[in-house]
């Protein structure tokens, strides 16, 4: 998967629109939907997908949404898209489960509880102006047990806007997971531009964050000469599917060198990277966690890490003889925990630049400990 960058969005955002001044609306005149009934969310694979669906009315400008894919499998997850154009993006924003000027309830067919928390509440608009841009909003949505979700999306003042359906399945799928933070602090040395520790865990099911209130903003005044026919190219999706060139691991024993060919998040790995290991080549499945620790931690950006990994064997059913392999995921924005409680956690502080996800290649690690030559 290509990492998806600002200078993307700019190539993009002009074949969005056909032409720099042409406001998305008037494309479709007459095609503009009020808050009078829900609009189904439809399954969109390209930028062009998601400019063909409904523009519905929001404030002063528009929204059109979409989401990933109708199905899943269980304690995966997916992304539900939402690019508006004439909205004033607050600098602050209140309560949770936001997709843009939006709500959205996720809830399983087996749940009968309230509608979502805080979900007519009003947002504090700020004065991050992108009136006359375009705005690119991401959620993720946690998949964590068999069968079908409801996700409804909701105006701020209550009103039902759109809403779909979307399948969990019980199709087996390798799962990604947390690392433990360790008790070693973190530094830099002279061949890196970080040191970090940290431990494997024996439970954790995790997806990468996408909160809904982070949204790329795409200028509309890009000069003419920039306009590029992208408008096929390939939404971003929640999860890459192959390892990308950008990222590569190395192991010696069961240290790790991280190399990406882009500046990335090297402080608190536990919180941007995620694993996935494989024991005698076949795919270790955890548990789900139910509390992880906090998210907080300094930025450090740099190209170069050393992640000493404190390997416990036990903690993955590893025995003595077993081959241990390992695989990262970079996470820019976090993960979040597939648990029956959506976990909402402060969003990591970022440069513009950097790419929001990386896939390592597959590395095998050491572990066991060799034995002396007397022995």
């Amino acid at each position: 998967m290509r990492p998806l960058c600002f200078g993307f969005f700019f190539a993009v955002s002009a074949s969005l629109t056909g032409a720099a001044e042409k406001p998305l609306a008037a494309e479709k005149a007459g095609k503009v939907r009020t808050h009078s009934g829900a609009t189904p969310i439809q399954v969109v694979k390209t930028w062009q997908d998601l400019l063909d669906q409904p523009a519905i009315s929001v404030g002063t400008g528009t929204a059109r949404l979409g989401i990933e894919a109708r199905s899943a499998p269980c304690m995966s997850g997916i992304l539900l898209y939402c690019l508006t154009e004439g909205y004033s993006v607050p600098s602050e924003w209140e309560g949770s489960n936001r997709i843009g000027p939006y709500r959205v309830e996720v809830r399983h067919e087996n749940d009968k509880g309230a509608r979502a928390e805080d979900a007519c509440k009003s947002a504090r608009q700020g004065t991050r102006d992108s009136t006359h841009s375009l705005a690119f909003f991401r959620r993720s949505i946690p998949l964590n047990c068999p069968g079908k979700f409801k996700i409804r999306v909701f105006s701020l003042k209550g009103d039902l806007v759109a809403d779909t359906e979307v399948t969990a399945t019980s199709e087996k799928c390798h799962p990604w997971m947390p690392l433990e933070r360790s008790t070693n602090s973190e530094s830099a040395g002279e061949k890196y531009d970080a040191v970090a520790f940290v431990k494997n865990r024996t439970k954790g099911i995790a997806i990468p964050r996408f909160d809904g209130m982070s949204p790329t903003l795409i200028p509309r005044d890009d000069s003419p000469t920039k306009i590029r026919r992208r408008a096929d190219a390939r939404l971003p999706t929640l999860l890459p599917a192959v390892a990308n060139d950008g990222l590569a691991v190395k192991a010696s024993r069961t240290d790790l060198v991280v190399e990406s060919k882009a500046s990335i998040i090297l402080a608190r790995p536990d919180w941007h990277f995620l694993v996935r290991w494989w024991v005698n080549d076949k795919p270790y499945i955890p548990a789900q966690l139910e509390a992880f620790e906090d998210s907080n931690g300094m930025v450090i950006m740099g190209n170069r890490m050393l992640l000493h990994l404190e390997f416990d064997p036990k903690r993955i059913a590893a025995k003595p003889g077993d081959t241990v392999d390992i695989q990262l995921l970079y996470c820019k924005n976090g993960w979040e925990l597939i648990e029956s409680n959506l976990a909402q956690d402060e969003l990591s502080m970022h440069a513009d630049e950097a790419p929001e996800l990386l896939l390592s290649n597959r590395v095998r690690i050491a572990w066991e400990k060799r034995k002396a030559n007397n022995e």
